[in-house]
């Protein structure tokens, strides 16, 4: 799902916790309302990147988290869906005008310094090995050489007969969102000869992928966290679901955790993966579209609520 809206800035802060100390986490520590739609988020380096729909990317200094503050606003033409973090550089996913890369080397004056075309809706887009990933809707996986960056061209499109809504690479291999077709694994070793070699079919519709070790993990909407073994990805196979009481649009993974997240944010123990489970919950504002971990904090982006900090720990 993607949102459109126009607006204007409003930031608050609100501790939603209550007497922080006292709370058994996962609570809402802090949130700050933003004017577009809040589709997906990065952290690094005591910065947080939104991905804000019509108002561009926007940059926040999140240290400490509980004095969150907007640093930087980058402005993109069209309606920035997915942000990814790499080598100094932001790639927002911009919907009909491709991905931006945009140098956050000192984030306070971040700027676009290239531009990368695609044929479709870029809504999200993964960097490895010198090359950009980026899942662009109808017109499937497209593949860019970025090195140089100022000659940027694509290498090799694939099919997956839906809509690409994420992605992440690892190993060789880029796994794509692809709703209610599952997931779709691609050997992209290497990439001018990429093609999918399984299709992991999920009892939802898939809107997040997040990779770490031998295992993908799987925002599966009213179907939960499904758990993939990609030891092999030529044989996937599902490995276990941690079913949510609303359904999860999102999720990223750190250390032995999941975190997940729509309606609520949802908190994961997956350590083993066999036997993951729910070890906490919080209600948030509105619908999460993207999640990102760093420390004993989670950072959300709550669509129309915009930035929520989580303290997990």
């Amino acid at each position: 799902m993607k949102f459109i809206i126009v607006g204007i800035l409003v930031i608050f802060a609100a501790g939603c916790g209550g007497g922080g100390g006292e709370e058994t986490p996962p609570y809402l520590l802090k949130s700050i309302d933003t004017p577009g739609i809040a589709n997906d988020i990065a952290v690094a380096g005591g910065y947080v990147y939104i991905a804000d729909g019509v108002s561009g990317l926007r940059i926040i200094d999140v240290d400490p988290p509980a004095d969150a503050h907007l640093v930087k606003v980058v402005t993109t033409p069209d309606n920035a869906l997915g942000v990814t973090l790499a080598g100094g550089y932001a790639y927002v996913a911009d919907n009909e005008a491709g991905v931006h890369a945009i140098n956050i080397t000192t984030p306070e004056s971040a700027s676009i310094v290239g531009t990368i075309n695609t044929p479709g809706q870029a809504t999200d887009v993964a960097i490895a090995g010198g090359y950009a990933y980026v899942a662009d809707g109808t017109s499937g996986l497209q593949i860019i050489d970025i090195n140089p960056l100022n000659t940027a061209y694509v290498v090799k499109s694939v099919d997956i007969a839906g809509v690409a809504s994420d992605v992440a690479v690892a190993g060789g291999y880029a796994y794509i969102a692809n709703d209610h077709r599952g997931v779709q694994i691609i050997d992209v070793d290497p990439p001018e000869s990429a093609a999918i070699v399984k299709t992991v079919d999920t009892p939802g519709s898939v809107t997040g992928v997040a990779i770490a070790g031998n295992y993908l993990y799987v925002a599966d909407e009213a179907g939960g966290l499904q758990i993939i073994n990609i030891t092999q990805p030529e044989s996937a196979a599902i490995i276990n679901t941690v079913y949510t009481a609303d359904a999860i649009h999102c999720v990223t993974v750190s250390g032995n955790y999941a975190c997940v997240a729509g309606k609520s944010f949802h908190l994961a123990g997956i350590n083993p993966p066999a036997t993951a489970h729910i070890t906490g919950s919080v209600a948030l504002p509105k619908d999460a579209y993207g999640v990102a971990m760093s420390g004993v904090y989670a950072y959300v982006a709550d669509t129309h609520a915009g930035l929520i900090i989580v303290k997990i720990f």
